[in-house]
């Protein structure tokens, strides 16, 4: 249970800062929970950095 909430609160921090950089907040949440959170740091990374 404690995972599930670290893995949901990661995603949500993701998306927060997605949002704050003018990208979709849905869009990299919804990436971090399929994926992983780590992942979506990555192709978030990668993806600022590609703009």
């Amino acid at each position: 249970m404690v995972l599930l909430l670290l893995w949901v609160g990661a995603s949500v921090v993701i998306g927060l800062c997605a949002q704050s950089r003018g990208r979709s907040f849905w869009l990299w949440f919804v990436i971090s929970m399929i994926f992983d959170p780590l992942a979506g740091v990555i192709f978030y990374n990668i993806v600022v950095r590609l703009k």
